[in-house]
């Protein structure tokens, strides 16, 4: 179930953003938002712009414990950027 925070809007501004579920959520809505390339996927470097006040440490334990609950997996790293894709999406309907 989609979470309050989410539907009103106000997770950016509560303490502790972002949150490894934020980040889960911000992934999400950026999928949906895209018009050509529909990939369930991201990269630690869209997450670097997103979040540049956020540690690396910090982003790596959210990604982590996302991995944890099977919402995500990494499926590329280079030297450069690690991918990532959405394995799950507890907010469908479907």
């Amino acid at each position: 179930m989609l979470k309050i925070k989410y539907i009103t809007g106000a997770y950016p501004h509560l303490p502790g953003y972002p949150t490894a579920e934020d980040v889960f959520y911000d992934m999400l809505t950026e999928y949906c938002s895209r018009k050509e390339d529909r990939r369930l996927k991201f990269t630690s470097v869209m997450l670097e712009k997103k979040y540049p006040s956020v540690s690396p440490n910090v982003m790596n334990e959210h990604l982590t414990h996302l991995e944890q609950l099977g919402l995500i997996s990494e499926v590329n790293r280079t030297s450069a950027f690690t991918s990532f894709q959405i394995k799950h999406n507890p907010y469908s309907l479907v």
